[in-house]
């Protein structure tokens, strides 16, 4: 049996050992399963993306009159956008209840904090069981990206400026998919197979990259909040309440200071003296600050609740 020098493992045995701490890592979330779960919350994901699919199916079978084909995949797509868009935001926030805050209110936090080994790497653990349903989820909106990619106001929309690419990307997904389900843009409205450019895919990778940010700030809040809770249905409450003021307010603030601004000009009340270049180049500035702030987020509160896990689940200071 030969040996390399210097190691006490078999060479062939490597392999083996490198699986066991594979497997040693992930342990902790494999042997406490945060209690059972229904059929329904653990295929909540694939249910949410069977009713936008069948959704957006219906919509064009419904509508469809032989020559608007393409308006109503758009349309259908948006509607399957609004969807799932709203499954990004309940999924997660529905683990994370059913992560931290249940063992709570099963009485069996006390017991996650005796159990030997590495409580940080349990931490993280159930972080990744709160991640997952929702990076599953994101998977469906594939087709839906295929379609935004093909769609003009992506592709290539008529009197293109610089700003309209990261506008897309960084629109609030309700905007997004209302403009995009109403927007009439030729080459998508047209009896004939659209037209694509390198723009179209580009911009809609970055929207699904946007999209992955949102999933990220969602979980990490959803985490923290049901490790500080002290029942399930507060970390529930908590979770949305939190989620709806950061993807409401928080996050989308450059959208609203942009829409208040475009409102006062509108109605006389102000005078800007600027071009839509520099309004739009002002939103885009504030929008990569949210971004970078979702990114800061979602690393630093799973970070938080590892580091300080044994107090969060006994209700210490």
């Amino acid at each position: 049996m030969s040996r390399d020098r210097g190691c006490s493992v078999p060479l062939r045995s490597r392999p083996r050992l490198l699986l066991l701490r594979a497997l040693r890592w992930f342990m902790p979330a494999l042997a406490f399963p945060p209690g059972r779960r229904g059929l329904l919350s653990s295929f909540a994901p694939e249910a949410f993306a069977l009713l936008a699919h069948t959704c957006w199916v219906l919509v064009v079978f419904i509508w469809h009159d032989g020559d608007n084909l393409w308006s109503l995949a758009q349309s259908g797509a948006m509607l399957a956008y609004a969807l799932i868009g709203l499954g990004l935001v309940m999924v997660p926030v529905n683990a994370a209840a059913g992560s931290l805050a249940s063992e709570k209110t099963r009485m069996t936090g006390d017991a996650l904090v005796l159990t030997p080994g590495r409580h940080w790497k349990l931490a993280l653990c159930r972080y990744l069981f709160v991640l997952w349903p929702g990076l599953r989820l994101l998977l469906y909106l594939l087709p839906v990206y295929v379609v935004m990619a093909f769609s003009g106001l992506f592709a290539d929309p008529p009197g293109y400026e610089w700003w309209m690419g990261p506008l897309c990307a960084f629109l609030p997904k309700p905007v997004l998919a209302v403009a995009l389900a109403l927007v009439g843009q030729e080459g998508f409205l047209s009896g004939g197979p659209p037209e694509l450019t390198i723009r179209g895919p580009l911009i809609a990778l970055c929207r699904a990259a946007n999209d992955l940010t949102v999933l990220l700030l969602v979980s990490s809040v959803g985490f923290y909040v049901s490790a500080r809770a002290r029942s399930a249905a507060r970390s529930l409450i908590g979770g949305y309440l939190a989620a709806l003021l950061l993807l409401v307010v928080v996050m989308p603030i450059g959208f609203w200071v942009v829409l208040v601004f475009a409102v006062l000009a509108n109605v006389g009340w102000w005078n800007p003296g600027v071009g839509d270049d520099e309004i739009f180049a002002v939103y885009i500035a504030i929008a990569s600050g949210a971004l970078l702030l979702r990114l800061v987020l979602s690393a630093v509160l799973p970070l938080i609740v590892a580091w300080r896990f044994d107090r969060m689940m006994t209700g210490t200071r």
